[in-house]
């Protein structure tokens, strides 16, 4: 048993069931394990991922799991009684004899290593792992990987080898076309639009501009799917409805910015104006201002000649100092004063003129009107000394000028004709290329979210390699396959050996039933000719009568110890059969699985009572 359960954990292992170095037989798997190998297996040999691999915590969800896999089993042409017990109760041996049927039944290709014998299934891992790597390795020119960029694989990333080629990352704002453009935008797009890679200047920056630009296109998505997700959803409205309320908000903050930006303007050229005011309010009046030097040079002109004057005391000078300023005060709100003033006059003005410019425009055109209708008054007053001769030259014209329409209109319809018909068939054309182009980018859109899965697909992939990988370079290198395959090896030739013993052992037996069988119906014979040889000369002799007698007495007793020999043996037949039958429900470990019984029954019924609880509510 050792060794098939040293198989039975190989295979698990292969199929990427976390069994642990320390379980040795099937015994120590446990009911989580076990339920896990055996879904393994019948998701390897159906193909699919149908079953779960791990059981739930409720325990009715636990009966529908078990059930579910011994339907399975039971579907794949398991003949042996199983149900959901065998899997949550079940003995080691029926768990061993379930693994080992399965394992049986696995595919080739869910068996990793089966060609290790001859050194060619290494080989092919070896290519395949190669083949792998470059399929993992993201698409770059191969200009880029001469120019010192390589492709590490543990880390898996690229590097820089050199800087000689390394270029700044310059890009250029690119404009392209819009999903659902409107009519001037459709136009825009057709005669003045240029190609992406049109667009920069510089060659260098074509493929910087394109990459910038579309980073900024996914995440500029990226984040209205964010949005949409997280406040579009539970609005209650659609996207486009959720977009025009958004842009009527987004209007509205700009506006309520720009009154305040214009507000907080004009209060700071309001603050400029007084703090400039503000700088000649406070000047020292101790220092020689400009009113004060001319107020020196008058004193100096009135005095020539005569004696200087004495020196002002302190309390003069203050008083002239409180004279200044109070004259300088009284000057500043004059001007103050005079200055508002102006600034009423100003926008006063400012709308009179604003007025008079469209009063002088509407006078304008008013003059223009009557300018025009003045001079066909004046043609027709000019008219009237000849009048009746001016009505024939009138229509005289009149009727020239029909002639030259007529003749223009024939002149005309069949261009016109062609022009419509040139029309409609460019018209034609036009919707049929907006229709392509609608169905181009209905294609490109899904082809684009067909990028999103395959990008999504290959990330999740990417990640379980690397976790795989991870628990492959965790895991001991098992034991190799030769070794196992010599074992079975070894076993199928005992089990050879003991089929052939068997089979003489039965051959044995059938020549000793043979020879009981011939024997018996010899012994019948001779006592049937005995009877009937005692039984004629009975009649004739008496010692005869009596050895018949005791001839039956000894072939009733002799019956009787065959009966109880062949009973002895079925007896012994039956003890041991019961003794078997003893064993097989002792390694079965009744006891442990009718206390695991009892717990999963007090756990139905916590759970019945919590869903009356819920009902009740």
């Amino acid at each position: 048993m050792e060794e098939v359960d040293k198989i039975i954990l190989l295979n698990l292992r292969q199929l990427g069931g976390e069994v642990s170095d320390e379980v040795s037989s099937v015994g120590d798997l446990g009911t989580e394990g076990f339920v896990e190998g055996c879904a393994r297996c019948i998701n390897a040999i159906n193909q699919d991922d149908a079953l779960p691999l791990s059981l739930p915590p409720g325990m009715s969800a636990r009966f529908k799991v078990g059930t579910e896999i011994a339907n399975a089993c039971q579907a794949l042409g398991y003949s042996s009684s199983i149900g959901y017990n065998t899997f949550l109760y079940g003995s080691e041996t029926d768990s061993r004899n379930l693994l080992m049927w399965l394992v049986e039944r696995l595919p080739q290709e869910a068996i990793q290593g089966s060609d290790d014998i001859t050194g060619q299934g290494a080989f092919a891992r070896v290519a395949a792992r190669a083949v792998q790597a470059r399929l993992d390795r993201p698409f770059l020119p191969a200009s880029m990987y001469r120019h010192g960029l390589a492709w590490t694989t543990s880390p898996r990333k690229f590097q820089l080898l050199s800087q000689q080629h390394v270029k700044p990352f310059a890009t250029v704002p690119l404009e392209t076309p819009e999903t659902q453009p409107t009519k001037g935008r459709l136009a825009f797009e057709t005669d003045t639009l240029k190609l992406s890679t049109a667009q920069p200047l510089r060659a260098s920056a074509r493929l910087t501009s394109v990459l910038a630009h579309n980073a900024m296109q996914v995440a500029t998505q990226a984040a209205w799917q964010a949005e949409w997700q997280a406040k579009g959803v539970t609005s209650g409205l659609d996207e486009a409805a959720y977009k025009q309320k958004k842009r009527t908000v987004v209007k509205d903050m700009v506006a309520a910015k720009l009154r305040a930006a214009l507000n907080s303007a004009s209060a700071r050229k309001q603050a400029d104006m007084e703090s400039f005011l503000a700088q000649f309010a406070n000047i020292e009046l101790g220092k020689k201002s400009m009113f004060r030097k001319k107020e020196q040079l008058q004193f100096q002109s009135e005095q020539t000649g005569g004696d200087v004057p004495q020196a002002a005391t302190q309390e003069e000078l203050a008083q002239q100092r409180a004279d200044e300023l109070s004259g300088l005060q009284t000057s500043l709100d004059s001007l103050s004063s005079e200055l508002q003033q102006v600034e009423t006059e100003t926008l006063t003005y400012r709308k009179e003129a604003k007025q008079l410019v469209s009063q002088t425009e509407a006078l304008l055109l008013r003059l223009e009107d009557l300018d025009s209708s003045n001079a066909m008054r004046r043609r027709v007053v000019d008219l009237l000394p000849n009048a009746d001769e001016n009505m024939q030259k009138l229509g005289e014209a009149i009727q020239a000028t029909a002639r030259k329409m007529i003749a223009v209109g024939e002149k005309w319809e069949p261009v016109r004709q062609a022009l419509v018909v040139e029309y409609r068939q460019l018209q034609a054309a036009a919707a049929d290329e907006a229709g392509a182009s609608q169905q181009q980018l209905v294609a490109i859109q899904a082809i684009k979210q067909e990028i999103k899965g395959l990008e999504s697909s290959v990330h999740d992939k990417q990640q379980l390699e690397q976790q795989l990988q991870a628990e492959v370079d965790g895991m001991k290198q098992a034991a190799p396959r030769k070794t196992y395959v010599e074992r079975i090896m070894e076993i199928i030739k005992s089990i050879t050996k003991q089929q052939r013993e068997i089979e003489k052992s039965l051959i044995d037996i059938r020549a000793i039933q043979k020879d009981l069988s011939q024997i018996t119906e010899k012994l019948s014979r001779t006592y049937a000719y005995t009877d009937e040889l005692v039984y004629k000369n009975a009649k004739k002799d008496e010692d005869v009568r009596q050895a018949y007698k005791y001839v039956a007495t000894l072939h009733t007793t002799c019956e009787e110890l065959v009966r109880f020999v062949e009973e002895i043996g079925a007896m012994r037949r039956e003890t041991t059969a019961l003794g078997d039958k003893i064993k097989t429900e002792q390694h079965k470990q009744m006891t442990s699985n009718v206390e695991r019984i009892t717990r999963d029954r007090e756990l139905l019924k916590q759970e019945n009572a919590k869903l009356k609880a819920i009902l009740k509510k």
